[in-house]
């Protein structure tokens, strides 16, 4: 499971199905703990269960403080298949109540073609992570300068 803090309660996500994490019915989770760990509430679903090949996964957390973001990584065709995939977000202010799903975009405005790593990290004001990118689903680095990292991501060098 992925932790964050969130206005003093702790998050955790992860991903779960009937028989596996890597099947069609995969769904991205989470709970809350109000006492640092200690009590969790029950699972509360981020995602859906698909009904084809699309495979939705945990992509972590980040926040400013004020907005929690969960990741959710997308991919179309399954995981097996090795064609890659997209990354989502929802939004909280509160951590019940959370926006419908968008993509991450790039500095071009358009989503960025790759899932993202599930730990990003702030060094200088600026935002930096992984994102899983075609061909053979490589890790690349990414860097974006939007404090809640929705948009604005280019690759590194």
């Amino acid at each position: 499971a992925v932790p964050i803090s969130f206005k003093g309660r702790v998050f955790v996500q992860w991903q779960s199905s009937a028989r596996d994490e890597d099947a069609p019915d995969t769904w991205v989770a989470y709970s809350v703990s109000d006492d640092n760990g200690d009590q969790w509430s029950a699972p509360r679903p981020l995602t859906t269960p698909s009904d084809g090949e699309e495979i939705r996964s945990s992509g972590g957390w980040w926040t400013d403080g004020e907005t929690l973001i969960a990741f959710i990584n997308v991919w179309p065709e399954g995981f097996h298949k090795r064609t890659g995939g997209y990354t989502a977000y929802r939004l909280s202010h509160d951590g019940e109540t959370w926006s419908e799903p968008r993509p991450v975009l790039g500095a071009d405005g358009m989503p960025v073609n790759g899932v993202i790593e599930q730990d990003p990290h702030l060094y200088d004001g600026r935002l930096h992570t992984a994102f899983h990118v075609r061909p053979g689903i490589r890790a690349r680095p990414f860097y974006t300068d939007d404090p809640l990292g929705l948009t604005g991501w280019q690759a590194g060098a």
